[in-house]
């Protein structure tokens, strides 16, 4: 599986009929655009998978392909947020595919989901020192401190 950009049509396979349509028009009074807010979601889920050491980044701005479905499903309340803000969620189905997804990426983060490496890495993989411990090294000694 590769690493992609989460595109507009990612977010048409959770939302119905002319939900996003609705959405992006009541995104003018509120100054933004949904290119913004999956900018702001993809940076989100990145900042998940880096903060495990043994994941690399793939290039900027992109996601692997099996965290999009789980980064859609985060997107949705944060797109009805910039709007009038009422949900279409009778059920809170799609509050909890939200929560399940911030699990999935929590868990990510901590290593217990692995993410498929990308084919190039992207320029934000910075090498990270690690300490290297030796045996103790004794400087002073009770006999060298004998009289002070």
């Amino acid at each position: 599986m590769a690493w992609r950009v989460l595109t507009r049509s990612d977010i048409l396979t959770k939302l119905s009929g002319g939900e996003l349509e609705s959405i992006e028009a009541q995104f003018e009074s509120s100054g933004t655009t949904l290119s913004v807010l999956i900018a702001q979601a993809t940076d989100r889920v990145r900042g998940y998978i880096s903060a495990h050491a043994a994941n690399t980044l793939g290039p900027e701005g992109t996601l692997p392909e099996r965290l999009i479905a789980d980064t859609v499903a985060y997107l949705i309340p944060e797109l009805y947020g910039h709007t009038a803000g009422l949900l279409i969620d009778l059920s809170d189905t799609r509050k909890e595919a939200a929560e399940r997804a911030e699990k999935l990426f929590r868990n990510v983060a901590a290593g217990r989901y692995l993410v498929e490496d990308p084919e190039t890495a992207g320029d934000d993989n910075k090498a990270t020192i690690t300490p290297s411990v030796t045996s103790k090294t004794r400087y002073f000694t009770r006999q060298s401190q004998d009289g002070i």
